[in-house]
């Protein structure tokens, strides 16, 4: 009776073990788990680059939105997109067009004036005229409607988008708000002072401020008058200038470096808003790029030549 039931059960296991269908159930069975983990890693990766490309593509729609603003309305000074950006992450505003987004910046950080002008005939002309706002009259503006924005919020959209908080000094040297140039369209990606080494970990000085252009290769200007100092390589700048300029009988220095190009030679004379060169530093594609870990310009302010007398540059450039 046993050997019989035996031989049942191992004639329906050969049975079994010829059926097609069997092996397919086993193989399924085996691959279930594994199918399983390749499409959670494979939504996760989506999920990752697509939260990415959103965060550039964000950041780029603001900077682009500045833009069409500024030459819709013929505004001549600078916007920070990343101040725009932090404003607007605090407000909580959702754009689903460009458009939108325009008139959000047009409606908030654009002041309308009117002039009266008088024609040659005796005849009256009005003009109207755009400004951006600066970034001391937008951290005044935010506290008021539509924003009503508490200090926390500004303090957060200074950590946000890098912008000081108040005056710095100017070491003697006065300067008027926005007297000078921008070097560089783009936003601070790791401004002046106390920082962690992006190569050593260590906590270091950063004798400068680093500025993302919005263009990868973009003009950089002189930030004032003056002569070009001198130009060369370094193993950590990279291509850099150095233009030496004078003010009220003082004399500073302002360098700028990880260039893709240099535009101007030793001795040149510098007019303030000249383009000197082009932003580079993108590691293995800019030749001479130094130590760097993206496309941005490195720029210091010094009060002579040597590194180390340098100081903060948010003293002498607004709209960062």
């Amino acid at each position: 009776m046993t050997a019989a039931i035996a031989v049942k059960i191992t004639a329906a296991a050969a049975q079994l073990v010829k059926n097609k269908k069997f092996w397919l159930c086993i193989a399924t069975a085996a691959l279930f788990p594994i199918a399983i983990l390749v499409l959670l890693l494979g939504l996760l990766v989506s999920i990752f680059i697509s939260f990415s490309y959103d965060m550039n593509t964000n950041l780029n729609d603001y900077a682009a939105a500045v833009t069409a603003v500024a030459a819709k309305n013929d505004i001549t000074n600078y916007l920070s997109p990343y101040l725009v950006k932090a404003i607007d992450s605090c407000d909580n505003e959702l754009f689903s067009s460009a458009s939108q987004l325009e008139a959000f910046i047009l409606n908030n950080f654009v002041q309308t004036t009117i002039e009266e002008t008088e024609n040659i005939d005796g005849t009256k002309k009005r003009v109207v005229k755009h400004r951006y706002y600066s970034t001391s009259e937008m951290f005044s503006i935010v506290q008021n409607a539509p924003f009503n924005l508490s200090e926390n919020d500004i303090q957060l959209i200074c950590e946000l988008s890098l912008e000081p908080l108040g005056d710095f000094p100017t070491d003697n040297i006065p300067i008027t708000p926005g007297e000078m140039s921008n070097p560089l369209v783009g936003w601070v990606s790791s401004p002046y002072g106390s920082r962690t080494d992006p190569f050593t970990g260590a906590m270091t000085f950063h004798n400068g401020m680093d500025i993302v252009a919005v263009n990868w290769h973009s003009s950089v200007h002189a930030i004032y008058n003056g002569v070009v100092h001198s130009t060369g390589t370094h193993k950590s700048y990279g291509n850099w200038i150095m233009l030496e300029h004078k003010k009220n009988d003082k004399t500073f220095y302002t360098f700028y470096a990880h260039l893709s190009k240099i535009s101007v030679f030793s001795g040149q004379t510098i007019l303030s808003g000249q383009v000197i060169g082009n932003e580079g530093g993108q590691p293995k594609e800019d030749e001479n790029a130094g130590d760097s870990t993206g496309h941005h310009l490195h720029f210091e302010v010094r009060l002579t030549p040597q590194s180390s007398s340098h100081t903060n540059p948010l003293a002498y450039i607004v709209g960062y």
